[in-house]
């Protein structure tokens, strides 16, 4: 029955956005009556009579708002000086003062636009500024009306082109659509470069760039000025040195700033309010005063200097070291006492009372009871801290029990397994836990635990097993000796005559082991006949790895590579380190780039039980770069078997002690061989390298 929202428009306000439509109920066209506030009426005979809150006048005439269940209306304009007329809102409607009928001859709905009547149609648009009430310059807009069409105050404009933007005093200014612009009241901003803010004097939107801001009355550039609480700073240059300390600044590079107040010298500390600060090193700071020291030893005391090694300090006051001790408790209380005196918490100990500690270990108070007897050195006192319950005691021939209420008793010849008395002939104390009766059952500790002897056993691990010999285990797997065997970990059938040889298992009848391998008889072992493998084979990792974190071992290196070892067949007595490739990648050393191809199958077998293969990569820590073709490893370089274990300690060393951490270098096989390196081992298993 009512009016869609694109007939009629009015415009609105909105600070970063154009204006919206609202509906033409707005306007006084819709079936509502809006009653003037009159509380007097003039009839026409010139008499006035007085209006109750059920009556309206128009037009002279007193009537009632409901008459027969139907509304009555007053049409009249809002100056009401024109001639006035009842009217049905239901059949009627008001323009300004004038009656129309609510549909025309044919049927349309009709609407106001101020004083004009339209049909509601979408070739009909009403603008009417906002608020209308001051602007009765309504525009009736009845051919050419778009389906995009809507109003900018009284001016009709297609929103897919142009956008509208207002201010809070609704003037309107229209502009061409930019995707890259928002309204900011009246103007069309660029959002990339420009900011919208309320002038909160004004009321209206005002724009400004986004570097400029507001320090208290002052508007500021944020890429060379500074605000530093309120205050405004201009033309501090090169801003990046400069900050705020207070309402001032300061050059970060020259300058600290002392609880955000003032500003020191950069290597000096605070100090009060000295604007210089002080020199630790040379003076103190005593109660905001910088005061020059002589000695290491020297410390604030009060408002001034003592020397800690023959001086003390209380509550300000100096006292020798010679003549008096400091009395301290937890809370930082303290009290001078007599060198020859004992201390209870922060107080001297009186000669007639004992001290008594209330509470657990972490949470206790001290206090001072009277003795009984001269011979009472001891206090038995509450576990409550708060508890100043407590009683002196002698230790020699008394013992506390400690409760809520503690109690001394006798002490007798028993021996105690943690506060219990036992009896040593038939019962057992494990680590303060008592066994009734294990004595007499034969039963012995096996730490916290209790075993028989004749039954069980305990074993190193501090576990009870119910054998006569403690279990064997092959890693975390337990196996039988007499009829399993344990071979690098891995448990296999003790079958007859077999040994381990690495993993597995071999007969020494039919084969030879290897290294980790069984080859059959009559093959040959190769031996560690090239010094690199002699040297590997001797490596004990166990100290390599201690020498690492002690520092022994520098390996605080430029370079880091990670080689394998190999032999080309045609050379004799040469032992080549090859690069693992041509084009050399650099790894952080705490990344995992260590996955590289088993390219070198020369085994180095060294000569021990059991015996082992040496099939692994080597680590060359050295300043010096191995893409030369010839290279010279002196006494200063370093060449570490590359095991999991060496990795992740030179990984964890480099990181914490080298001021630079060294990478690791590996690369990718090419078929050329780079390095020939000869190796030569001196006493001292340094590694000298020579072409």
């Amino acid at each position: 029955m009512y009016a869609e929202p694109p007939y009629i428009c009015v415009g609105s306000i909105n600070m970063y956005r154009p204006v919206v439509l609202l509906s033409f109920f707005l306007l006084s066209v819709t079936s509502a009556c809006q009653y003037n506030s009159q509380i007097k009426c003039e009839l026409t005979n010139g008499t006035v009579v007085f209006l109750d809150s059920s009556s309206f006048c128009c037009d002279g005439q007193v009537l009632l708002k409901y008459l027969d269940g139907k509304q009555q209306c007053c049409c009249q304009d809002s100056i009401a000086t024109e001639k006035q007329e009842v009217y049905d809102p239901e059949q009627h409607i008001c323009c300004n003062g004038r009656k129309f009928p609510r549909q025309n001859t044919l049927g349309q709905q009709q609407a106001c636009c101020e004083s004009k009547v339209f049909v509601l149609t979408r070739s009909n648009l009403c603008c009417v500024p906002q608020p209308y009430e001051d602007h009765p310059t309504a525009v009736l807009y009845n051919s050419y009306v778009g389906e995009n069409d809507t109003c900018c105050g009284n001016v009709k404009y297609d929103k897919n082109t142009k956008i509208c933007c207002t201010d809070t005093s609704y003037n309107y200014t229209l502009y061409d659509n930019d995707p890259n612009k928002i309204c900011c009241g009246r103007k069309y901003i660029p959002h990339a470069t420009h900011v919208c803010k309320m002038n909160q004097k004004t009321g209206q939107a005002t724009s400004m760039l986004k570097f400029i801001s507001s320090c208290g009355n002052t508007d500021i550039d944020n890429r060379k000025d500074l605000c530093c609480n309120g205050h405004p700073h201009l033309n501090v240059v090169p801003i990046s040195s400069y900050s705020c300390c207070g309402n001032g600044t300061y050059n970060i590079n020259i300058h600290s700033c002392c609880n955000n107040a003032h500003a020191i010298p950069k290597n000096m500390e605070c100090c009060g309010s000295n604007p210089n600060g002080y020199n630790s090193r040379t003076h103190r700071c005593c109660n905001g005063v910088s005061l020059e020291i002589s000695r290491d030893s020297d410390q604030c005391c009060g408002g001034g200097i003592i020397d800690l090694e023959t001086q003390n300090c209380c509550n300000g006051q100096t006292y020798d070291k010679s003549t008096f001790k400091i009395c301290r408790d937890s809370n930082n209380r303290c009290s001078a006492a007599r060198i020859t005196d004992e201390c209870c918490g922060w107080e001297a100990l009186d000669h007639t009372s004992v001290c008594c500690k209330a509470g657990t270990n972490y949470d206790y108070q001290y206090f001072q009871t009277q003795k009984e007897r001269s011979s009472q050195n001891k206090c038995c006192a509450s576990y409550s801290k708060s508890s100043t319950e407590a009683k002196p005691y002698s230790d020699q021939t008394e013992e506390c029990q400690r409760g809520l209420k503690p109690n001394v008793t006798k002490k007798l010849n028993q021996l105690r397994c943690g506060s219990t008395y036992y009896d040593q002939n038939t019962d057992l104390c494990c680590f303060n836990i008592l066994y009734i009766n294990a004595t007499l059952h034969g039963q012995m500790c096996c730490q916290h635990n209790v075993f028989n002897p004749a039954t069980q056993s305990c074993c190193k691990d501090n576990r009870v097993y119910n054998s006569t010999s403690c279990p064997r285990f092959c890693k975390s797997r337990q196996y039988s000796p007499v009829s399993q065997i344990c071979c690098g970990g891995h448990v296999h059938a003790n079958l007859p005559g077999r040994k381990c040889c690495g993993k597995q298992t071999f007969d020494p009848r039919e084969q030879r082991c290897c290294g980790s391998k069984a080859v059959n008889k009559p093959k040959k072992c190769r031996k560690p006949n090239h010094p690199i493998c002699k040297w590997l084979c001797e490596q004990d990792e166990k100290k390599i790895r201690r020498n690492i974190r002690t520092g022994k071992i520098d390996i605080c290196k430029t370079n880091g590579y990670v080689a394998r070892i190999g032999q080309k067949n045609n050379i004799r007595q040469v032992t080549r380190i090859q690069l693992e490739g041509g084009g050399f990648r650099l790894y952080n050393h705490n990344q995992n780039p260590f996955k590289v191809k088993k390219l070198f199958h020369h085994t180095c077998v060294c000569d021990k039980e059991p015996r082992e293969e040496v099939r692994r990569k080597i680590v060359v820590i050295t300043d010096k770069s191995i893409r030369d073709i010839k290279v010279e490893l002196t006494d200063s370089d370093y060449i570490l078997p590359y095991t999991n274990k060496v990795r992740k300690t030179l990984m964890k060393h480099w990181k914490e002690r080298c001021a630079t951490p060294t990478s690791l270098v590996t690369a990718d096989v090419v078929d050329e061989i780079f390095d020939f390196i000869k190796v030569k081992l001196d006493k001292q298993r340094i590694a000298r390298f020579y072409e």
